[in-house]
């Protein structure tokens, strides 16, 4: 994989992302559409929902309509307005799963395609499974965009378990707001703010609850069919997938060669071989996801270095700041002091 063709992906998300935007500004008491005029959007620009836009847009509209409205909670309105039927080719693939699971599985390979600049992780311990959501750079919102992400996935897995859907724990990393009620009703516990990770807990169980029969069964295999075309269509070789996943299980609390190799069905021998052809090696493109995701939690959530080092998979906050040195030539504390100087005034 090319590090200089990875790093020029465009990070977008579809415009349908603040398709509800408008309603929800209006039902808080301000003029939504007034409001989305301001950056060009009109209804028209909805015609197309899965027409890519920056997610960096997305980010500055939402942190923007908060500052417009004085309200904290809209971006857990917006992502509480999520409908599978917004999107269709998502509603007929998920009503086609058997198991909770691949329908879950379908959502992630859904965002793969459209959404570039935002990621779902899924990963179970102890008997509890958790549902991250990130997104790619450090912009204007990216609090407000991992919240209403978060909360949609949540609605789309609700909807996909039906009644037995409990939410054990979930955590945020926005501040905890002033008024924290509206959270408490629209997930039926309070959130965890302030945390590392965006995401939401619940019985592991439940990823292995067989689903109703699916109608128009023709249509969903044809849907299957398209989905894995557009994935090969992506160009995306095997170094890329092993680094797509990677992350995911990063996000998800843990990674590990034999956690990847058993995700891909095969053995870590032949991971290892498949990479080798291409020239690189699974250990390079671990390293490679450390440093992205470590200098973003540093930059977005100034997380303590201990809780970067454990999310990561150090065994010490030494030996992630060893990595660090290696990576940036300073340790990350002095790393974020150079981000946050103001640049030197110009010579007169």
């Amino acid at each position: 994989m090319n590090p200089d063709a990875a790093a020029k992906k465009p990070n977008t998300v579809p415009i349908g992302t603040l398709a509800n935007l408008p309603p929800v500004i209006d039902d808080l008491g301000f003029d939504g559409w007034a409001f989305m005029q301001n950056f060009g959007v009109t209804p028209n620009s909805f015609i197309r929902p899965l027409q890519p836009v920056p997610i960096a847009l997305c980010g500055e509209i939402l942190h923007r309509a908060v500052a417009y409205t004085g309200r904290d909670e809209l971006p857990l309105l917006l992502g509480s307005r999520a409908r599978m039927e917004n999107v269709g080719p998502l509603r007929l693939l998920v009503a086609s799963s058997t198991w909770v699971r691949e329908a879950i599985d379908a959502l992630i390979r859904f965002r793969r395609i459209w959404y570039s600049g935002f990621q779902i992780a899924i990963a179970t311990e102890g008997g509890v499974a958790s549902l991250a959501v990130d997104v790619s750079g450090n912009f204007v919102g990216h609090q407000a965009v991992r919240t209403t992400y978060l909360t949609a996935m949540v609605r789309h897995v609700e909807a996909i378990v039906g009644a037995s859907w409990k939410i054990r724990e979930l955590h945020l990393s926005c501040p905890a707001p002033a008024d924290t009620r509206p959270y408490r009703e629209q997930f039926g516990i309070l959130p965890a703010f302030g945390q590392l990770r965006d995401a939401v807990f619940f019985d592991a169980r439940l990823l292995d609850m067989k689903r109703p029969a699916a109608p128009e069964t023709e249509l969903n295999a044809f849907l299957r069919r398209q989905l894995t075309t557009m994935e090969a269509a992506l160009g995306s070789d095997f170094a890329e997938q092993v680094s797509d996943l990677i992350e995911t299980l990063l996000m998800g609390g843990g990674c590990s060669v034999e956690k990847v190799a058993d995700v891909l069905g095969m053995h870590r021998q032949t991971l290892y071989r498949r990479l080798q052809e291409q020239r690189i090696t699974f250990e390079s493109l671990l390293d490679d996801k450390r440093k992205a995701l470590a200098e973003g939690m540093l930059l977005r959530n100034a997380m303590p270095v201990a809780e970067i080092a454990e999310a990561l998979g150090y065994s010490s906050p030494a030996n992630f700041t060893r990595a660090f040195r290696r990576w940036n030539g300073t340790a990350p504390s002095a790393w974020c002091r150079q981000r946050s100087a103001p640049p030197p005034a110009a010579a007169t």
